[in-house]
């Protein structure tokens, strides 16, 4: 396989399988570096992508798009938590049908958090029902794609929700245990 560059992404040709690690906040930067990565496989032909993500969340938004590009991809998509994966990250993380954790990995899951800013009453308003449409659809896709006993919800209703890999494994947020491995002919690319 080889390695090119074009507008700041490194890209794979001719690689059995694009691997992908990614660090950082899930933003509008983030997630267009992300999807021209994802796209650049597809158009190489990558029978696989892989990528690990290590990401304490970022936007609702954007973090919703990257769960929504990963689930409906054209090809497949294997997500993996290598040490943590929070907040909306975790959300972008359920994307993949195929999810791996690592046995000493954590996630963290929470409700939606506004901007610490000064707001008068009307704009007050408008972000209780921002943060509620974000809450909604957080959880929809947590509902959908995870199996939340009831003791855990109510965990996640009042403060931050902790999981190791075992309870993650156990609660459907991932689906397998399992470390990030990237074999000697696979292309490798950091997704800053």
């Amino acid at each position: 396989s080889c390695l090119t560059k074009r507008e700041g992404i490194m890209e794979a040709s001719g690689a059995k399988s694009l691997w992908i690690t990614f660090s950082g906040m899930i933003d509008q930067v983030s997630f267009g570096r992300l999807i021209s990565a994802f796209t650049a496989a597809i158009q190489n032909r990558s029978p696989q992508v892989h990528i690990m993500l290590q990401s304490t969340g970022g936007t609702v938004a954007d973090g919703v798009a990257l769960y929504s590009w990963i689930r409906n991809a054209q090809v497949p998509i294997t997500v993996y938590n290598g040490g943590m994966v929070q907040s909306i990250a975790v959300i972008a993380y359920l994307g993949s049908n195929r999810r791996v954790v690592s046995k000493n990995a954590t996630f963290m899951i929470h409700k939606t958090r506004g901007p610490a800013i000064s707001y008068t009453g009307p704009n007050t308003a408008s972000l209780i029902k921002g943060l509620a449409i974000d809450d909604a659809r957080s959880e929809a896709i947590l509902r959908e794609r995870a199996v939340l006993s009831d003791d855990l919800w109510r965990t996640h209703s009042l403060t931050d929700l902790y999981l190791d890999a075992n309870e993650a494994l156990e609660h459907g947020i991932a689906t397998e245990i399992g470390e990030f491995a990237p074999g000697k002919d696979d292309a490798l690319i950091s997704i800053p």
